[in-house]
């Protein structure tokens, strides 16, 4: 069981990958693999494609940050098949095709059915077809169909799928929404094991559609684990200082102690300024994404209210598991993934923990403390990695990792735990 207080050694462990109930067949016969009966059986009507299998997934392949990806069971690929609707500015319903993959380990199957995983990437990466080579050793190693698709209006070239990029409006919560709903209709698929992986901004529309449709189309979803979510306006908009990009060298408008929660932690303590060869933090500047593609300032209420995940993650019911690394990808401290679970612990969810911290949220002063007793409670790992690229305020070297090791050597123990009822129990 995890707990309560710290698995010790959270920050050198090394999370195994252990495949789970997929059988034992070889990365030569996962290579020779091609469809399960099963899989062209669900194709249509569930979201999965029976024409376009884009190989199994037992390619072994380095990634950056240690590690290797190879999956050690038949995982089947077939193109993602569904249609999201939303309501255009007239009111009118307009519908949009989706661009992305279904991944089925060999396993799954009506009598056997497996877990579901949906990947919501982070805006700027949107991860199909790059987190191909992860998704697939994530299927394998939690005997769980994994979804990976590319919101409305994002994607690159023939992989971006339709739709407008309303960056957590109704296209992508409806999107977020029918790919849920959908892919747990599979009849290979076990309803008490699906669950959401959001990637950086992915938190917005996850969160956002588990708000609206969680007592409906998503009520059997039993979990969200979210990957370094900024969980507010000020978050999301930071950005380092650059003077040519009109990013400073003062905050933008809008951001205020009320929008940026600086009464629960001050702005230094946030959005530092300029310190030990670190640019300043700044927040909400008119030059900084995703200001710069909406034109919606941090002044703009009526844009951002229904966006931000910290209200938003205050209504959801699911599990939920928040994965902090020792260097953010972009945030200069840790305050997000303690304001997400602030905001989780008042929600109706009876189960949430921040890395190994189950039902507790945790201080910079604390953690600073444990790290002399050989404890940490932040992620990282001397193979694996301890963050994401840019990492622009790293407080040590950054081992940059990425995404495939993330997904395929990070999150297989996480997602195996959180299914397990006996190893995340509740808080409340």
């Amino acid at each position: 069981m995890i707990s309560k207080f710290l698995c010790k050694g959270a920050f050198a462990i090394v999370l195994s990958i252990v495949a789970v109930g997929c059988g034992s067949k070889s990365n030569a016969s996962a290579q020779n693999s091609s469809t399960t009966s099963d899989s062209a059986a669900n194709s249509q009507a569930d979201g999965g494609g029976s024409g376009s299998d884009a190989g199994p997934g037992g390619d072994a392949s380095t990634i950056t940050g240690g590690g290797t990806i190879g999956s050690t069971v038949a995982v089947t690929a077939s193109e993602l098949q569904i249609v999201t609707h939303a309501l255009d500015a007239d009111n009118n319903l307009q519908q949009a095709a989706l661009k992305g993959q279904v991944l089925v380990p060999a396993a799954c199957s009506a009598a056997t059915p497996c877990g579901l995983i949906v990947v919501v990437g982070d805006y700027r990466q949107p991860p199909w077809p790059t987190m191909n080579n992860g998704a697939k050793q994530l299927a394998s190693d939690t005997n769980s169909v994994v979804v990976i698709f590319n919101l409305p209006g994002t994607g690159d070239g023939g992989n971006k799928s339709e739709g407008s990029d309303d960056m957590g409006g109704l296209w992508h919560i409806s999107a977020v929404k029918d790919v849920m709903h959908q892919l747990s209709a599979r009849k290979d698929v076990d309803k008490t094991k699906t669950g959401f992986v959001s990637i950086g901004t992915g938190l917005m529309a996850v969160a956002a559609s588990l708000k609206t449709f969680g007592n409906g189309d998503l009520g059997n979803v039993a979990w969200l684990i979210d990957v370094e979510g900024p969980v507010d306006r000020c978050g999301i908009s930071q950005a380092p200082e650059d003077d040519g990009q009109q990013i400073g060298p003062s905050d933008g408008a809008g951001a205020s102690d009320s929008a940026c929660h600086y009464t629960l932690y001050p702005h230094a303590d946030q959005y530092p300024a300029a310190s030990n060869g670190h640019p300043a933090s700044i927040v909400c500047a008119p030059g900084a994404w995703p200001i710069t593609v909406t034109g919606a300032g941090c002044d703009k209420n009526d844009w951002w209210i229904s966006r931000e995940p910290y209200t938003n993650l205050k209504g959801i019911t699911q599990k939920y598991w928040r994965l902090q690394f020792a260097n953010d990808h972009a945030l200069p401290s840790h305050v997000s993934s303690m304001l997400a679970i602030k905001a989780v612990a008042s929600s109706p969810a009876h189960a949430y923990a921040v890395n190994w911290l189950l039902c507790k949220v945790p201080s910079e002063t604390e953690c600073k403390d444990l790290s002399t007793q050989n404890q940490a409670c932040w992620l990282g790992d001397s193979t694996k990695g301890n963050g994401f690229a840019p990492a622009p305020f790293a407080s040590g070297p950054l081992k940059a990792m990425t995404a495939d090791v993330l997904l395929g050597l990070w999150l297989p123990k996480f997602v195996n735990t959180i299914n397990d009822p006996s190893q995340f129990s509740n808080c409340k």
